[in-house]
């Protein structure tokens, strides 16, 4: 029995002595936390969350009724980045950034992709008609719901 344990330690320390002299290092997880806090309770959801994870707020455009998803990417330096705003449910059409004013403004149904744009911070007024939900990880969060119409909701990254 003892012979059996020696080996298995002799095997161990062997692999690990390969692990070293190789420089092979076990990869860093960059564990973040998506907070959604409202401001006026100070109540606070937190979400695990990694650099490259992607959050969609979706909410009802307030004038046209229509949806809006906005996609936010999870930056390694612990921004949101807005990458793409969709607007109504079924378009083929894509535009760009330069674009973005107009068929924001007029909800005309199309996907504005190749977006870069950084936050620290996303405040959000709860409205009624526009009932927004936040997706992280597969979990849609009712804004609405867990704020209350006209709170400020605001969300953001923290290491």
């Amino acid at each position: 029995m003892d012979r059996l344990n020696s080996r298995k330690l002799t095997i161990i320390i062997f692999l690990l002595s390969i692990t070293v002299l190789l420089g092979i290092t076990i990869p860093k997880v960059d564990n973040k936390q998506l907070k959604i806090i409202v401001v006026d309770s100070g109540k606070l959801y937190s979400y695990s969350v990694n650099a490259g994870s992607r959050v969609v707020l979706h909410y009802t455009h307030s004038i046209y009724r229509t949806d809006i998803y906005e996609v936010f990417e999870i930056s390694s330096d612990s921004e949101l980045i807005l990458r793409e705003i969709g607007i109504g449910n079924s378009s083929n059409i894509r535009v760009g950034v330069k674009d973005l004013e107009d068929y924001y403004m007029n909800a005309e149904p199309t996907i504005i992709h190749d977006l870069n744009i950084k936050l620290r911070r996303l405040n959000i007024r709860i409205g009624e008609i526009g009932k927004p939900t936040i997706t992280v990880n597969n979990n849609k969060i009712s804004l609405y719901d867990i704020a209350g119409f006209g709170s400020l909701v605001t969300i953001m990254v923290d290491n």
